[in-house]
């Protein structure tokens, strides 16, 4: 658990949030009261990273050439170590291939500057927990449970966060899978059941990902916003412009204005994400976040804004929030908006989905017209 100080013994400690959505109102909802608020509302923070599979454009090469690999594995330490001086903290979420490579290509001459251990399981024990290890998956031979038991025989500690998943559209979702164990595909003898949901996104990021900030139980997959206090997962809101190389972090900024001009409750957790492809680090990105960590270290001592990983974001929210849920900027269900050039469509095989506007892109299939009413392309 994060342990808050008060404003003028606040520790520099933090977290940052990413993720991308339309231009929607920022609404707030919450069960919080004045009257029954105990603890401060702030601004959390997490640096969030993922390494993918070979059919990404940037891992691709890292994951099938050992010198390559190393360099990766070198820029990862440079990164961890621009974290962990600027205060920060960050979630190193990985796939299995990475680790993989890791025990194919990780040598005696790597492990003795990472004090003889694998460099993931040196991150994850020895960063006085400014880093997080946690999995990330796109189903295929491997799933969530067989990365989980990766990482624990890597010696990684779990953390119970699933790093990544589909809410939109319902039809697609998938995180209502991990309310049960989730049996391996690779390791059919291991399960695993995580506890936190993180990434809120859709199928290769067409849209719209969540940037809702914030912090509670999901509801159902077609009411993925809403609060359920019977709920087993908890899910952290990103915010938006959650990629580094887009928004450059300026969503915490944002909240971090919205939390000065009064806009939230008291007791909530107000929450953001900034993120950064790890196959792709290199000197710019270790300049990045260290430049990003300076711009908030006001923030930071102000006591405005808290660095935490997202396991101890949630272990905060159970035990200093009273787990009060709070939701900032959801997006709008199909049924109420969409983004630009689409529209919702509300029966058929596209049901409670967004899809092209037909009276924009003046294209329907064989046998069906443009409905110039709806958008949709009816018989």
């Amino acid at each position: 658990m994060l342990t808050i100080p008060s404003f003028t013994a606040m520790l520099p400690f933090g977290l940052l949030c990413v993720a991308c959505l339309p231009n929607t109102a920022k609404v707030a909802t919450s069960d919080a009261t004045a009257s029954d608020a105990t603890a401060t509302t702030r601004v959390f923070a997490v640096i969030v990273s993922h390494n993918e599979q070979d059919n990404n454009a940037k891992c691709q090469p890292v994951l099938n050439d050992a010198q390559l690999w190393r360099a990766n594995r070198d820029a990862t330490l440079a990164f961890a170590d621009a974290v962990v001086a600027g205060g920060g903290a960050w979630d190193l979420q990985s796939d299995f291939r990475w680790i993989e490579q890791m025990h194919a290509w990780e040598r005696d001459e790597e492990r003795s500057k990472t004090a003889g251990m694998n460099v993931l399981r040196y991150l994850a024990t020895t960063s006085g927990g400014r880093i997080s290890v946690d999995p990330h998956n796109h189903d295929g031979s491997h799933n969530y449970a067989d990365v989980a038991w990766l990482l624990e025989q890597a010696g990684v500690p779990d953390t119970g966060v699933a790093g990544g998943f589909i809410w939109y559209p319902s039809t697609s979702a998938d995180w209502e899978r991990f309310k049960a164990p989730l049996t391996g595909l690779a390791h059919p003898e291991h399960a695993w059941q995580p506890h936190v949901l993180w990434g809120p996104a859709t199928h290769q990021h067409s849209g719209p990902d969540s940037e809702a900030s914030g912090v509670w139980r999901p509801l159902a997959v077609d009411d993925f916003h809403a609060h359920d206090p019977s709920g087993d997962l908890v899910a952290m809101g990103n915010y938006v412009d959650t990629k580094y190389e887009i928004g450059g972090g300026a969503g915490i900024g944002e909240l971090l204005s919205a939390l000065r001009a009064g806009e939230f409750p008291d007791g909530v957790m107000v929450t953001a994400a900034v993120f950064f492809d790890q196959c792709g680090f290199s000197e710019e990105d270790v300049a990045a976040v260290t430049a990003l960590l300076e711009r908030y270290a006001p923030d930071v001592a102000s006591g405005d804004l808290v660095w935490a990983t997202i396991p101890e974001i949630v272990d905060t929210w159970r035990e200093q929030y009273a787990e009060r849920p709070f939701v900032y900027n959801a997006p709008p269900s199909a049924g109420s908006e969409c983004p630009p050039g689409q529209v919702a469509c509300d029966a058929g095989p596209c049901n409670d989905t967004c899809v092209s506007d037909c009276r924009t892109t003046e294209q329907c299939p064989n046998g069906t017209s443009c409905d110039d009413r709806t958008g949709l392309c009816v018989p």
